[in-house]
């Protein structure tokens, strides 16, 4: 299978904490980011209420897409309809940070997480789809309301979106569509593989265990307080010959 090329460039300031060289090194054997991210400046005023910027005045501030099957414009200003994710003609999606970074930050999860999430599921919808990515105004069945951790969560409270954006999966039922729709069982594989690549920090995978079981790991913390004491008076046990 063809890998599905993807650009991924940003429309206005992006928070401070996302780190763009982060998509550069994301390897994946169903989509290839095919350049460095670009950036443009938003020189027009919003168009909605509550400072929101419809499709139609985004579609005219949104690069050429050139030799590539779909286009990812990562911003921060609020989205028609204060949807996360926007999808409009000829495969551009527009996604922004507005809300969802804090939310991110909120569970020590990386701003990537959030793009790479979606660099997967829309590349999967553009194959279930015929080589197509559907706009937003046009019915789709490809996200469920529920909330699972599944890449395809809904997500209508926006908070949700945490979810999926640590260990996310592909749920059964999504993957029966998928196989339905003509998308090969190896590629959801391949995908659901790859995804358990998008993780917290360490440090705060650990950090979220102790929060979880505090009374073991105080239990642990405590043997191996002990353990190490004991090691330490064998070892000079053997220093000094005792």
């Amino acid at each position: 299978m063809n890998k599905v090329k993807i650009e991924v460039c940003s429309l206005g300031i992006l928070p401070r904490d996302f780190d763009k060289k982060s998509l550069q090194r994301a390897k994946s054997n169903i989509f290839e980011v095919t350049s460095a991210l670009h950036s443009y400046d938003l020189r027009v005023d919003s168009d909605l209420e509550m400072w929101a910027y419809s499709d139609g005045l985004l579609a005219s501030q949104t690069p050429k897409k050139e030799d590539v099957d779909i286009l990812v414009i990562l911003t921060a200003v609020p989205l028609q309809e204060n949807y996360y994710t926007r999808r409009l003609d000829n495969n551009v999606v527009i996604f922004t940070f507005f809300e969802i970074s804090r939310y991110l930050k909120f569970e020590d999860i990386p701003l990537e997480n959030v793009v790479k999430r979606l660099l997967y599921s829309y590349s999967l919808v553009y194959l279930r789809n015929q080589n197509r990515i559907p706009t937003s105004d046009q019915i789709t069945n490809f996200t469920h309301d529920d909330t699972r951790g599944c890449i395809f969560d809904m997500n209508g409270v926006k908070e949700d979106i945490v979810y999926s954006c640590h260990l996310p999966i592909i749920c059964d039922e999504c993957c029966e569509r998928m196989r339905k729709e003509r998308v090969s069982s190896e590629t959801l594989t391949i995908a659901k593989s790859e995804l358990r690549k998008i993780t917290k920090e360490r440090f705060y995978v650990i950090a979220d265990w102790i929060k979880r079981y505090p009374i073991l790991s105080i239990l642990i913390s405590s043997a191996w307080a002990l353990l190490l004491g004991v090691l330490g008076s064998i070892i000079v046990g053997l220093f000094y010959g005792e």
